[in-house]
């Protein structure tokens, strides 16, 4: 697979695939709880038009060094 084709691979249903469902839905974006740790409110959200995320908790990660790993297999 190159860079092309993995970019056409919908996040919404990546997700979907390791059993995360998104817990609400603003527009054209979905919010999930993070794949990335234990959360109790969504942070992590995917826009499903543009078929980009982002994680706003990670945000607040004071580890310069924090590199976020799929909490289920890939």
């Amino acid at each position: 697979m190159n860079i092309q084709e993995a970019k056409q691979i919908k996040i919404a249903d990546y997700l979907q695939s390791l059993g995360y469902s998104p817990v609400k839905q603003q527009g054209n974006c979905l919010w999930y709880k993070s794949p990335f740790r234990q959360e109790t409110e969504a942070s992590f959200k995917v826009n499903t038009d543009r078929n980009l995320w982002f994680d706003y908790d990670w945000l607040n990660d004071s580890s310069a060094a924090h590199v976020p790993a799929p909490t289920k297999g890939i």
